[in-house]
């Protein structure tokens, strides 16, 4: 159970690193959900939808990141463990 945890924690912190460069927030969605997927792959985060699972919501003030998404893991038979991890970060314009 120990690897989603190890993901989020890379893929919060690429997040992170990603709001603190300077006009990223001026930048096409597509261009900033480009960069997320490279970033993440680089980081042997490999089978994470970015499109399905990260939200951009543009505003007056930049643009909010919003990463919200589960995994599920069978742990034997018909028990399964879900797991439920969200991030956002503000990336300022």
């Amino acid at each position: 159970i120990i690897p989603p945890f190890i993901d989020h924690n890379t893929m919060s912190n690429i997040l992170d690193g990603m709001a603190e460069i300077d006009g990223l927030s001026l930048q096409r969605d597509e261009t900033i959900r480009r960069m997320i997927t490279n970033r993440f792959k680089m980081n042997h985060v490999l089978d994470f939808k970015v499109h399905e699972n990260v939200e951009l919501k543009r505003s007056k003030k930049g643009v909010r990141i919003i990463m919200d998404y589960e995994v599920s893991m069978n742990l034997f038979r018909n028990v399964d463990l879900i797991s439920s991890f969200d991030k956002s970060v503000e990336m300022r314009n």
